[in-house]
C-alpha cells in the first residue's frame, strides 16, 4: 500500500506551466499560459510540480475550474482526488455552480470529472481548435 503524500499548495507563478511535462493527450491543448491571468495554484511534492489548477469566476453564482497535470500525476491519483474534492467542497461554499470542460476524445479527463461529481450537460461542437468538448457542471 502506498502512503498518502501531502502536497504543498503554492500561488501560481508566471511560467510554471513550462515546468509541467504534458501528457500526450494534452500536448495540443495547452498552447499558452492560461493560468497567469486567473486565480491559480500549483501543487508540489518537494520540488516536483504535480499540477496546476485555475479558478475563473464567471458570475456570483458560477465559477469554472481548469486543470493541467504533469505526466507524473499518475503516481499521485489518491492525492489528486483528495485535493480536488477539498477544492470543490470549498468552492461549493461560495458558488452554486462549478463548471469544467473536457475534450470528447479524452476518456481520462471525462472519468476524472464524473468521479468528482460533475454531470455532463452538453456537447460544445468545434469549441476548441482541436475539436469538440463536453460541458460539465457540479451544482449544489
Amino acid at each position: 500500500m502506498t502512503r498518502f503524500r501531502k502536497l504543498e499548495q503554492r500561488r501560481y507563478v508566471d511560467g510554471e506551466i513550462e515546468r509541467i511535462h504534458i501528457r500526450l493527450e494534452e500536448r495540443d491543448v495547452v498552447l499558452e499560459d492560461v493560468f497567469k491571468n486567473i486565480d491559480s495554484y500549483s501543487y508540489y511534492d518537494g520540488d516536483k510540480i504535480i499540477g496546476i489548477v485555475g479558478i475563473i469566476k464567471i458570475n456570483d453564482n458560477t465559477c469554472e475550474v481548469r486543470t493541467v497535470l504533469d505526466e507524473c500525476s499518475k503516481h499521485y491519483v489518491r492525492e489528486i482526488y483528495f485535493y480536488a474534492f477539498s477544492l470543490l467542497n470549498y468552492l461549493q461554499k461560495r458558488f452554486v455552480r462549478i463548471q469544467a470542460i473536457a475534450m470528447t476524445n479524452w476518456p481520462t479527463a471525462i472519468h476524472f470529472l464524473e468521479r468528482l461529481g460533475f454531470e455532463r450537460e452538453g456537447l460544445m461542437k468545434k469549441f476548441g481548435p482541436d475539436g469538440d468538448y463536453y460541458l460539465y457542471g457540479r451544482v449544489k
